[in-house]
């Protein structure tokens, strides 16, 4: 099974989970910070996703991805 975050950085700061293909859950730093467009790194999305879907476990998943205007 392939278990990967995927992240945006920057503006609108988010998080994707996605296994074996098939994308799980989306979220912007934005509904848990309550910031409006929340920038900088998705620390939130990535800790809620982590609690929700990785048995509170970063080394649960195979592949972190990570993605901005910059690159």
């Amino acid at each position: 099974m392939s278990k990967i975050i995927s992240c945006h950085i920057s503006h609108n700061a988010s998080a994707a989970y996605s296994e074996n293909g098939e994308l799980k859950f989306i979220i912007s730093d934005e509904r848990i910070n309550r910031i409006k467009n929340s920038t900088g790194f998705p620390f939130d999305s990535i800790n809620y996703i982590v609690e929700k879907y990785l048995d509170g476990d970063i080394n649960n998943v195979d592949k972190i991805i990570f993605a901005d205007k910059t690159m």
